[in-house]
């Protein structure tokens, strides 16, 4: 590996240790040069500009929005409440570490290059090579996840706009979903050749754009949401119903926590940004810093007013709703759907958080796009003079568009199984806190007395939070490469450590539909669910009819006895030959009892099959005969032909949520509202139910009312 000094050279020139003296009155060119680089890029960032980027990165809405399901799974409103803070105090001690280290190394290699100055001219080069990989390969991630996360998060307003997956609305299949996703990579890589001056307007409005839109959303859903939950509810309900085998709290709170600590990751692109930006080596540590409070305490305003909303948890993973099991999106469009009887409102909402997570993805291929040229300039990419070249706008153009196929070469695995898009959510958090963790390991050990720092200082407090930092990384990393479903096996194991997305049959490290249906109760007692129309799972998705047909192959039909046959392949091994001679061996003791053994079973199963076929016959005829008495009764009086009574199963909604139950469509409603009063515990004379707005007569039937399967009615207490 090499750093630039007067001139490029292909592959990079030997590594040049950095002196520690630091002169302040050099210009930023002249800083960047005592670095070992020449300024290539347009240095126009102001610190609201560069702040604006990691901003944008972290992007509350996106990282929220995208793993909410993940959040309620695994224990519920705590541990989002209470785990958002916790990650957020560790995240910003990894953030302080890293600004002074920024403050002291303000280039666009960032982490890599921190670790090669930091490791001294013997460990440096190496230091910084796998520094870089994590970082590179953990941005390429996260780009991936965020555009993906938008595709689906399109597909899903598409659904709700048709009419929902209840009313015949319009799925998109995995190809289109990965289209969208090429469609939107191939914006941002086009808006990303546009120059610095543009892409800082762009960045600020979407920092500006997410501050509104969490604003405008976590007060407008609550507000809408005719139920919502209580404070009690949202401070302190713990959610152990994940439907993954997970019992132990403490174990479910800790898996709960990837929702905060994959939001809150990104902002080391302030520290990428640098070389664009006036005052690096003190804007780029407020750009770090200031982007993780502002989104701790954002954030978490964030996630109080939303979990307002939700009053049924397992309702809204269910993939039987109209979203899907699109958690969020589900919450925004039964809060304007209960109110105004239209979820429109709700698919405007989640229009808010489209375009915030479109500005996500844009800002991710920035900051990716400047670690690739960074890293190529120093010779650790394969082709790295091709990486390293700017446009007429000072650019890395083809870094841009290297990382934009990347990472849709990463989405296209979803095409064999949705495990690639949760596989990156766990490589973009694990890799990137890695890279993050290890120049602030190599502070604090071998670089702990010669380590100078730049004008941000954490003082004495340097070592202390590096520690905190590193111990913290090394925690999380454990923590999301351990297994997400129990009892373990090859459907349910955790694949992050390696990253096995060619899998067809594995299923996502975090299945949104994993999760078991609301109960439906019937009116009679004697009348039984039929549980094999109920759906208790997930059906597994196959990549092609191929897996069906090896399935057909390999099954083989098992009568209630197998005899052995004769020319079938002894199970044991064959008795020795004994010499003519007579003074010979005998077959061992345990293996003549095992065969013994073997032929009384094969005699038993038999017999049992001769069993079995008088039965059959004598079964047989007396259902012959059983048929003639019949023919001759129904000569003598033809019987009545019998009609099934069709029932549907509908929904009553109060303000603790939701109860289903199953009814005759042409039975009086007067029997199912004294059920409903008896299980509420409350006088049916003070009750009101109503129907599309309409009050419903005791006496009426679901026939009258022309109701379906799945239609809700609303039930409310008369005001005294």
């Amino acid at each position: 590996m090499g750093m630039e000094t007067s001139e490029s050279v292909e592959g990079g020139v030997p590594y040049v240790p950095l002196s520690n003296e630091i002169v302040d009155s050099l210009s930023e060119e002249s800083r960047l040069s005592q670095l070992g680089y020449k300024q290539e890029l347009s240095r126009n960032l102001s610190a609201l500009s560069n702040f604006a980027v990691s901003f944008s990165i972290i992007s509350i809405l996106t990282g929220i929005t995208t793993l909410y399901n993940t959040g309620i799974t695994f224990g519920g409103p705590v541990s989002m409440i209470y785990g958002w803070p916790i990650a957020g105090v560790f995240t910003l001690m990894i953030g302080l570490s890293m600004a002074e280290i920024c403050s002291a190394f303000p280039t666009s290699g960032g982490l890599y290059f921190w670790s090669a100055k930091l490791c001294g001219e013997q460990w440096g080069p190496f230091a910084s090579w796998i520094t870089g990989w994590f970082n590179i390969v953990g941005q390429w991630a996260v780009t991936t996840s965020i555009d993906f996360s938008l595709a689906q998060l399109i597909q899903v307003i598409i659904l709700l706009s048709t009419g929902g997956k209840n009313g015949g609305g319009y799925q998109a299949s995995k190809y289109e979903v990965l289209g969208i996703h090429g469609g939107v990579l191939l914006i941002h890589a086009i808006l990303n050749n546009a120059s610095i001056t543009c892409l800082s307007f762009l960045g600020m409005f979407a920092a500006a754009w997410n501050v509104f839109g969490v604003f405008v959303l976590m007060i407008l859903i609550p507000s809408v949401a005719t139920q919502r939950a209580s404070p009690e509810f949202v401070f302190t309900n713990f959610n152990t119903e994940n439907g993954v085998g997970i019992h132990n709290k403490f174990y479910i709170f800790v898996l709960g926590l990837l929702m905060s600590q994959y939001t809150l990751v990104g902002y080391d692109a302030s520290a990428n940004m640098t070389e664009e930006t006036k005052d690096a080596d003190m804007n780029g540590p407020k750009g770090i810093i200031s982007a993780i409070t502002i989104s701790i305490i954002v954030g978490y305003g964030y996630l109080v007013g939303i979990t307002f909303a939700v009053t049924n948890i397992p309702y809204l993973l269910s993939e039987d709703n109209d979203a899907g099991g699109y958690a969020i999106a589900e919450v925004f469009y039964l809060a304007f759907k209960s109110r105004y009887g239209s979820g429109v409102g709700g698919i405007v909402c989640l229009g808010i958080v489209a375009v915030a997570v479109f500005f996500c993805g844009m800002s991710s291929v920035t900051s990716n796009s400047r670690t690739t040229y960074a890293f190529s300039r120093d010779g650790a990419m394969p082709l790295s003079s091709v990486w390293n070249k700017v446009n007429k706008q000072e650019v890395p153009m083809n870094a841009v568009w290297l990382c934009v196929f990347i990472s849709f070469c990463m989405a296209s695995t979803s095409l064999g199984s949705m495990v690639a898009f949760q596989a990156m959510v766990s490589i973009a958090t694990i890799g990137l806190y890695i890279a993050y963790a290890l120049p602030i390991l190599f502070r604090v050990t071998v670089a702990r007395i010669s380590f100078t720092p730049g004008p941000f200082k954490l003082c004495q407090y340097s070592i202390l939070i590096g520690w905190v930092s590193v111990i913290w990384v090394a925690f999380i990393t454990v923590l999301f490469s351990l297994p997400v479903a129990y009892p373990v096996s090859r459907d349910t194991f955790n694949y992050t450590p390696v990253a096995d997305e060619g899998e067809d049959d594995l299923e996502p490290l975090f299945d949104y539909s994993r999760v078991q249906p609301p109960l439906i109760m019937c009116l009679d007692e004697d009348d039984e669910l039929d549980i094999s129309k109920i759906p208790f799972g997930p059906e597994r998705k196959r990549s092609s009819d191929q897996t069906d047909e090896k399935r057909e192959k390999d099954c083989k039909v098992v009568g209630v006895a197998e005899v052995v046959q004769e020319d079938e392949e002894d199970w044991l091994p064959p008795p020795p030959k004994i010499p003519n001679s007579g003074s010979g061996f005998i077959e061992d003791k345990t293996l003549q009892e095992l065969r013994l053994q073997k032929q009384e079973l094969a005699s038993f199963a038999q017999s049992a099959e001769d069993v079995l076929r008088e039965v059959m016959e004598s079964a047989k005829r007396k259902i012959q005969s059983a048929e003639k008495t019949v023919v001759v009764l129904d000569a003598e009086k033809p019987a009545k032909p019998q009609v099934e009574r069709q029932k549907i199963v509908i929904s009553i909604q109060d303000r603790n949520g939701q109860r289903q139950y199953k009814i005759y469509m042409d039975d009086k409603f007067e029997r199912l509202f004294k059920k409903y009063a008896e299980k509420a515990k409350i006088n049916l004379e003070s009750l009101v139910f109503s129907f599309d707005g309409q009050k419903i007569s005791p006496q009426a039937t679901p026939k009258s009312l022309g109701m379906e399967d799945d239609d809700m009615i609303e039930a409310s207490v008369k005001a005294h």
